[in-house]
């Protein structure tokens, strides 16, 4: 299930007297067992998971991420919605679990998770397919917006259904109003704000995909001594916090126009954001933002070291030598 990128190559050490010693690289192992697993005499090809292989793992790791993220991804989209004094995320949920109940924190967890199986699934196998066939370490930001922008259209109606359910209780008749609307668009208007949605997945995952990747680099160049799960986290840090502040805007106009289901009140996405700014200041357009952050990092972070984690442990199942560098 694991294919290989890196042709047969020789590997030639020369000794003190002079002779040449040759090394050939196999596939898995070598025909002498113990020579192939050894750092010393032959140097490991360089490994890639199926396209497959990475949409299933990236869809796995996202679900667990959205299970912690959720309760702060509803504070994302009441705070979003709301046009009067703004209070902190924290007291948005505390406020909520009095009025709802506790069970208010896993509000639209089941569209939150079909949309991150879907989403991530698309985009991590579309990123692999891209990555792999160009082999263009500088393009990792075009396939991550490629990638990104596919995978959020497509998802698109979960991640509206979602909203739906999660912006329940700010409805006129209160939390049964959101479920039934919820459900309804997923069939008649399920690619109503799919367009918008698109653009700010592809900026998200280009931003967050070249930034984690250029970040990975810069920190194990610098600090060749920390782990490598300590770096992973940073560089996640890193990404997701750069393209919570770059992208919020549009994340808050896709929440109102995803919103619409229940009441129109924009004709577009562009009219959206002109009424927004006129009549509550350009600071509205991030509204949200620290409870975007609070849900994104770890959100992200989570992702990102799973994926690492099931990355790592599907290749040293292959190649039957212990962990050694991708």
């Amino acid at each position: 299930t694991v294919r290989r990128t890196a042709g047969r190559k020789k590997q030639t050490r020369h000794g003190g007297d002079g002779t040449a010693q040759t090394a050939r690289r196999d596939s898995v192992g070598a025909a002498t067992g113990e020579a192939a697993c050894s750092p010393m005499t032959v140097q490991m090809p360089t490994w890639r998971l199926h396209p497959l292989e990475e949409a299933v793992c990236g869809a796995s790791a996202a679900g667990v991420a959205c299970l912690f993220s959720n309760p702060l991804d509803i504070a994302r989209v009441r705070l979003q919605l709301t046009t009067g004094r703004l209070d902190g995320p924290l007291r948005v949920i505390t406020r909520a679990v009095k009025a709802e109940g506790v069970v208010v924190l896993t509000r639209g967890l089941g569209f939150a998770l079909g949309y991150n199986a879907v989403f991530n699934f698309a985009r991590f196998g579309v990123f692999e397919v891209l990555s792999g066939k160009f082999e263009q370490d500088r393009l990792v930001a075009v396939y991550g917006v490629i990638a990104g922008g596919l995978a959020g259209f497509l998802s698109s109606p979960l991640a509206k259904a979602r909203t739906l359910r999660q912006r329940a209780g700010l409805g006129v008749n209160g939390a049964l109003e959101p479920r039934a609307t919820a459900l309804q668009t997923l069939r008649h208007h399920p690619f109503h704000g799919s367009l918008l949605w698109a653009v700010r997945n592809g900026g998200h995952t280009g931003i967050v995909f070249s930034m984690y990747s250029l970040a990975k680099s810069v920190l194990t160049k610098e600090m060749p001594g920390a782990s490598t799960p300590l770096v992973h986290v940073a560089a996640a840090l890193q990404a997701s916090i750069t393209s919570c502040v770059l992208m919020n805007p549009i994340d808050m106009v896709s929440t109102r126009m995803y919103s619409q289901a229940l009441e129109v009140t924009y004709s577009s996405p562009l009219d959206c954001m002109r009424k927004t700014v006129a009549v509550e200041g350009v600071g509205a357009l991030y509204r949200g933002l620290t409870a975007n952050v609070l849900r994104t990092v770890p959100h992200t972070v989570i992702t990102l070291s799973l994926m690492e984690l099931l990355r790592s442990t599907l290749r040293d199942s292959a190649l039957g030598c212990g962990r050694q560098g991708r």
